[in-house]
């Protein structure tokens, strides 16, 4: 009921823009400019003002989600005022987008207020790992602020008499556990387990849709406030997210599609450009092919400007082969193929490489939905068998032109470190994080931030 509602906010944009313009219902309100608009704000409520199954993200005012709804409304006005500039209709444009950001902001409070009232009825079940100070600090809290919503049904930790300390058992019971009671938030409050550990247990909970919250170290000087979630004078660092709903997903890929289609059509002549550059250079294929793996580990093949030397990628495909063969490690032949490959670049290629256009191809495959503009880089098909446990989550969303890893040191990043950034962004996506993401792609690639 509570997404229906939000759901249907966004019509109010279009009844609260027609009277602060002093517009009358009139067929103009019916135009397709109009039409963008309501549907690209349906959109955007829904994905933002559904609540998840795990951590809220209701930081403020507005909600993190504000920071995806600017990125939202200004790639849909942008996109209307080309459209409508090109054909003398600009002054109406403009009312347009006057009229949304007048009613945009209690919009986006109401839908997040009215999607969040059904979570807020029921105490979570919540279990702690911990028996120290910190956890009867908390418990006495929780019983102390109802508001917190935190219904402490038991903890978990590494003691010597299990029965003395009414513990329901040790860390390396906490998946059992959570399974059995039916928990929905495990809290950390400092255990006698290495933190390593307790990592390693908290992932198999998270991925079952449990809430994960942590006290952070030194809390005595953070204080609450600093939180998006704290109880009392105890703040709470959320540890697992939602990641995207499926009104995100569906928003994400809808500007995926906007994004490619408008990329291809701008980047149409530099594209000829580039292909004619490569095809003077030595007369080779203009484009690079490979097989990758994406989304549910189905395979496709990627399309870039090729900026190797011609029968380069066959040779490191086939080098790959031999080392994987040999029981080499997936990181160490990654490592190997790039220094490899990097000898064999062209001239054109360098150029293409450093200032990322190698990779405007790639639109097409986000067209075709084999990729979407921001996430994980797919792997090539050598690389695919190192990643291993937790790293796998990495498939559950769809690779990405420009992810963490790049923004982060490009090429410069470890095996491990890629891994890890490509793990938390599949756990952590969200519309405001991609609009992040894409923002500081643009400054790593034009300060050239180790491009290789």
């Amino acid at each position: 009921m509570a997404v229906t509602i939000a759901t249907a906010l966004p019509l109010a944009v279009l009844g609260l823009s027609a009277l602060l313009l002093n517009h009358r219902m009139s067929p103009e309100l019916l135009s397709p400019s109009w039409f963008v608009l309501g549907l690209a704000g349906a959109v955007t409520f829904v994905s933002l003002g559904t609540p998840g199954r795990a951590a809220p993200r209701f930081t403020g005012v507005f909600g993190a989600g504000a920071h995806a709804y600017l990125v939202v409304a200004l790639g849909c006005w942008a996109t209307l005022a080309i459209a409508q500039g090109s054909n003398g209709g600009i002054d109406s444009t403009i009312s347009q987008l006057l009229a949304v950001w007048l009613v945009a902001p209690p919009l986006l409070v109401a839908a997040h207020a009215i999607a969040w009232m059904p979570a807020r009825r029921r105490p979570a079940r919540t279990l702690v790992i911990g028996t120290g100070r910190v956890e009867a600090q908390l418990r006495d809290l929780a019983l102390r602020h109802p508001e917190a919503r935190m219904s402490i049904i038991g903890r978990l930790d590494d003691v010597e008499d299990a029965a003395a300390a009414e513990v329901l058992g040790s860390v390396d019971d906490l998946e059992r556990v959570v399974g059995e009671l039916g928990v929905e938030r495990v809290v950390v409050a400092f255990s006698a387990r290495s933190d390593q550990q307790i990592v390693e247990r908290l992932r198999g909970v998270a991925e079952m849709g449990v809430e994960v919250q942590a006290v952070p170290r030194f809390f005595e000087l953070i204080g609450p406030m600093n939180h998006s979630n704290g109880l009392g004078c105890l703040a709470l660092t959320p540890l697992s997210y939602r990641g995207m709903s499926p009104a995100e997903r569906a928003a994400k890929r809808a500007m995926d599609v906007v994004a490619a289609v408008a990329g291809l059509a701008l980047a149409a002549f530099p594209m000829a450009v580039i292909a004619l550059l490569i095809k003077l250079d030595d007369g080779g294929p203009v484009f690079f092919q490979q097989e990758r793996v994406g989304l549910g580990e189905r395979t496709f093949r990627i399309l870039k400007f090729r900026t190797m030397s011609t029968g380069t990628a066959a040779e490191v495909t086939a080098h790959a082969g031999e080392l994987t063969e040999n029981g080499v490690d997936a990181w160490a032949i990654a490592d190997l193929v790039k220094v490899s490959a990097a000898a064999r670049v062209t001239k054109i290629g360098g150029l293409l490489r450093a200032t990322s256009l190698d990779e405007l191809p790639q639109l097409w495959n986000v067209l075709r939905g084999d990729m979407s503009i921001v996430g994980p880089r797919p792997l090539p098909l050598y690389e695919a068998p190192g990643v291993v446990g937790w790293q796998r989550r990495r498939y559950t969303v769809r690779p990405g032109i420009t992810g963490l890893w790049q923004v982060m040191g490009r090429s410069n990043t470890p095996w491990e470190e890629r891994m890890m950034l490509d793990y938390l962004y599949a756990q952590r996506s969200t519309l405001a994080q991609d609009a992040r993401i894409l923002f500081r792609t643009v400054t790593t690639v034009l300060a050239r931030s180790g491009a290789r």
